[in-house]
């Protein structure tokens, strides 16, 4: 008899892979933990302290007059009736600065 496709041996099957490999695993649980880091509500922001109130004082051209700077007193200068602290600019404002003519009164008078 001729030999028929049954006669002749099969080859063994072939093992089917796993999607459930440890390989796979960890990769989807890599994901899942960057999809979860990325859409995680985030925690609202902390506003910083506020600065301490400005307390406003008003001035006369006498009360301002002992701000200029002399006996560690602060360096203050007004322009149109607004005084300014300029305590930071004492080398230009301060006694001896090139400015210091403005220093404890107003520069626009």
């Amino acid at each position: 008899m001729a030999a028929s496709k049954t006669d002749t041996p099969l080859p063994p099957p072939t093992h089917a892979q796993s999607i459930a490999s440890p390989v796979n695993l960890i990769l989807f649980a890599l994901l899942l933990t960057l999809v979860y880091l990325r859409l995680r509500p985030k925690p609202p922001p902390t506003l910083s302290k506020a600065p301490p109130p400005i307390v406003f004082r008003t001035f006369t051209p006498p009360t301002l007059k002992p701000y200029n700077g002399e006996n560690n007193m602060p360096v203050y200068l007004a322009v149109n009736g607004k005084v300014f602290d300029v305590s930071n600019g004492r080398n230009f404002y301060g006694p001896g600065g090139p400015y210091e003519n403005f220093a404890g009164r107003d520069a626009s008078r």
